[in-house]
């Protein structure tokens, strides 16, 4: 069976040829959150944009499966960087050097703590229970994809600002934009899995509007509050790092640890790798409003 350094090498030369010299592609390996890392083909951005990656992971599971062509995926990586090279990005190199002009797209989002301590090395954060809170730029979004970049120590060295100041200009803009979303999940469930019997607990799903890094709203102690207020004490799982399953307390007929063996069973075997954030789960007091590990 093709390995996938033969089938990227394979990718990039039918690329390059389909470039024909107007354009330079190569490979590239990234490395993401918890350890994980992915293949791409990468070319050189202009001066006002960086370098566009095209991950070739999920292309080569389609094609040891019979499920598309070299072909297909390297007219697909053209196509691409053909678009990213005609896109006027919002953010350009300038831009990205001024604080004044980056602080109202400053973002936080929660990752597992242990499992990106090389990362962390490299990024000005903060640690939370088991997480870490560390900071994204977004460039753009939209209902299917986040375009970001991920802020790193330099980037504060650059910007003449603190740790401090950093986290509070991400958590005030994820106040500012309200953008909780708490809802029973079989009010999102498709009719026909609301068919079958009512479960003996309601479940609520908690994120962010946009759904993507959706636990940092972990980090909004009014929502917690508030959420507390209308079903009681919590129960928090965490489903990945962009959305948690809560169970009201005073409801769930089981225990926490039974909790947290659902949840390992979930990381396992439906979590993407990139997307865990935790074994772990908590609770959240109504009472003394406190956000602690459970099991």
């Amino acid at each position: 069976m093709m390995q996938l350094n033969e089938f990227a090498e394979q990718v990039l030369s039918a690329v390059r040829e389909k470039a024909d010299g107007n354009f330079s592609v190569w490979t590239t390996t990234i490395h993401k959150n918890n350890g994980t890392a992915f293949v791409g083909i990468t070319t050189s951005g202009t001066e006002d944009q960086a370098q566009p990656v095209v991950y070739l992971d999920g292309y080569y599971n389609m094609f040891i499966h019979s499920q598309i062509s070299i072909k297909e995926v390297s007219d697909t990586v053209y196509d691409v960087i053909m678009k990213h090279m005609n896109y006027v990005p919002d953010i350009k190199v300038e831009d990205l050097m001024n604080w004044e002009r980056m602080k109202s797209k400053i973002c936080v989002k929660l990752i597992n703590a242990e499992q990106n301590m090389k990362l962390l090395a490299d990024m000005p954060h903060r640690f939370y229970l088991d997480f870490a809170v560390v900071y994204y730029i977004k460039i753009s979004e939209n209902e299917d994809e986040l375009e970001t970049i991920d802020v790193k120590n330099n980037y504060l060295d650059t910007w003449g600002i603190s740790e401090d100041e950093l986290y509070k200009t991400g958590m005030g803009n994820m106040e500012s934009s309200n953008q909780v979303f708490f809802k029973n999940m079989k009010e999102i469930l498709p009719l026909w899995l609301q068919k079958g019997a009512e479960p003996p607990f309601p479940m609520y799903v908690l994120t962010n509007a946009s759904r993507h890094y959706g636990a940092s709203v972990l980090l909004l102690k009014r929502e917690l509050l508030k959420i507390s207020q209308s079903i009681g004490n919590m129960i928090i799982l965490p489903s990945s790092l962009h959305e948690l399953i809560v169970l009201p307390e005073n409801q769930y007929t089981g225990d926490c640890e039974a909790c947290a063996e659902m949840v390992r069973d979930v990381n396992a075997s439906v979590v993407l790798p990139e997307d865990y954030l935790s074994n772990h789960v908590y609770t959240y007091s109504r009472d003394t409003q406190e956000l602690k590990i459970a099991a």
